[in-house]
């Protein structure tokens, strides 16, 4: 028996999802040769960042919209070439550099000391 990872997550906010159909717009336009001849479709563009935004690596995806040429080129070539589609999750260490900042633990953990050292 072959362990399964279950159903991918596709929930994503109405703002996200309008974001990432203008990412795959922007993909198919400039980028639409490179992607056609992979036979991948704008579906596929969508489906691609979707699963990856909302399996564990979140997009700042605003951010990616925006960015220059060569780096919104390098995110959708590395998230549609390292995508696992069975779980969503990135592989091989490639991280888009489009990753939303999570904020650093550490920081936070500081910040609630100090709070508690205030109330002293």
């Amino acid at each position: 028996m072959t362990d399964h990872p279950g159903p991918l997550n596709w929930h994503v906010s109405d703002t996200d999802a309008a974001l990432i159909r203008k990412i795959a717009d922007r993909a198919m336009n400039e980028m639409g040769v490179i992607l056609g001849n992979a036979h991948i479709t704008r579906i596929n563009v969508i489906m691609d960042i979707q699963a990856c935004h909302a399996n564990g690596n979140p997009l700042d995806l605003a951010a990616l919209l925006e960015f220059p040429r060569f780096d919104f080129s390098h995110d959708i070539a590395g998230i549609i070439g390292h995508l696992n589609r069975d779980t969503g999750k990135l592989t091989n260490f490639f991280s888009p550099r489009c990753t939303a900042r999570q904020p650093d633990p550490w920081v936070y953990a500081e910040s609630l000391i100090e709070q508690a050292r205030s109330v002293d």
